[in-house]
């Protein structure tokens, strides 16, 4: 392949295609490009409305009940912006693409996906369903059965929960994937699913229901350090996002799962009891003493159209903390996902005049932005490449936590 003098455009929608190869966790979820800032440009800060897929009721019997398809949306802050600078000579943009990319792009890339995918895993703080045992994917003594047992916890939560079945994703730290995949070529498996896992080290797409990914990005929960949760102190009230509980001294942590003695979770289709007490997560660090007030994600909404459990607890009814124990290590929080809990959201970033080169490109959901300079005292051309961007869980209940 003859040399040819490399331009932006070239150089943009290459970096582009390899961001979105590099990406992990953000391939599965739901990305949207806000194109409206094309002119003026964003700036850390701006809000755009996210389009959040409609959901529907159902009906009974003959008569025909239309219900509105009309898409809501969801504001999301565009919070950060992250890029990487690098300079290259004159002489390096007479290389082909593909050497300039191999030299240049391919590194620059997977530093700004790595951030991306590293943003998005800490959305698991919002996800009040949990699936494993603490310690168990991340042990040395995990076996092919609890293997098997924990990915298929995931999966039935998700069915409960009303999940599609396609597509399911599941990403997982480096730790887990190993003991995953061990437990999984132990088992009675098809001969070619064997022979894909073996031959690539990995899981891959359409294993027990899921399309697997591995993440070093995978984030950690550390458990409260000291005090213990212990029991409700009052029956909340129909709709209640906060629950009044008695505990010893400490710190409950954004992000701690547990359940209530007689609360069930139900199937948002059937409207009935699954059977699996129903799990709520705590939505912000909360200090207690011996009593607090938790703010925790589902409502507690008992009964009704927009019934989240059923059940009514008594007045002291137990909690069980399911997120680790208090005083426990971090451990990882693997995800199981539908596309539409979260989203990503890319803007247009402005393009500054009296440079040697801006351009801007999207693609496939992800904005990118490359300003270039030229250094005549040095021969360099300095670049910088920024995405803007902004990450909103839509769905929490279309994902559960499975803990390392």
């Amino acid at each position: 392949m003859s040399n040819t003098l490399l331009t932006s455009s070239v150089i943009m929608k290459e970096s582009l295609r390899i961001l979105k190869n590099e990406l992990t966790f953000t391939r599965g979820v739901n990305r949207d490009y806000d194109e409206k800032f094309a002119v003026t440009g964003a700036k850390i800060g701006a809000t755009v409305n996210a389009r959040k897929p409609p959901r529907y009721q159902g009906r009974a019997g003959q008569a025909l009940q239309v219900e509105a398809s009309t898409e809501t949306y969801v504001p999301i802050t565009l919070d950060t912006q992250f890029g990487v600078d690098i300079s290259f000579t004159s002489a390096d943009l007479t290389l082909s693409i593909d050497s300039f990319a191999d030299r240049f792009l391919k590194p620059a890339m997977a530093t700004i996906a790595n951030k991306i995918d590293y943003d998005g895993l800490q959305l698991f703080k919002d996800i009040n369903n949990f699936a494993g045992t603490s310690g168990l994917l991340n042990g040395g003594s995990v076996t092919s059965t609890q293997v098997q047992q924990t990915i298929l916890a995931a999966r039935r939560k998700m069915t409960e929960n009303g999940v599609p079945y396609s597509p399911r994703n599941m990403v997982v730290d480096p730790n887990s994937s190993a003991n995953i995949i061990s437990g999984l070529t132990n088992l009675f498996n098809p001969s070619a699913t064997i022979s894909k896992i073996f031959n690539n080290g990995a899981l891959g797409d359409n294993v027990l229901g899921f399309d697997f990914a591995e993440d070093a990005n995978v984030a950690t929960f550390t458990p409260q350090a000291a005090g213990s949760l212990s029991a409700i102190s009052a029956v909340p009230a129909t709709g209640a996002t906060t629950l009044s509980v008695t505990t010893t001294a400490g710190t409950v942590p954004r992000g701690t799962v547990f359940t209530i003695a007689g609360v069930y979770a139900i199937n948002p289709q059937s409207r009935q009891s699954t059977g699996s007490l129903m799990q709520f997560v705590v939505t912000a660090d909360t200090v207690v003493t011996t009593s607090g007030t938790l703010p925790i994600y589902p409502a507690y909404i008992p009964a009704g159209q927009f019934a989240t459990c059923t059940g009514t607890p008594g007045s002291t009814a137990a909690i069980v903390l399911l997120s680790g124990a208090v005083g426990g290590l971090p451990t990882s929080q693997n995800l199981a996902y539908h596309k539409d809990a979260f989203t990503l959201v890319t803007a247009d970033l402005l393009l500054p005049g009296g440079v040697d080169m801006a351009e801007r490109e999207s693609f496939d959901g992800i904005s990118m932005r490359m300003v270039r300079a030229y250094d005549i005292s040095s021969d360099l051309f300095p670049v910088r490449f920024d995405v803007l961007y902004g990450w909103k869980t839509i769905y929490p209940e279309l994902a559960v936590r499975i803990t390392g």
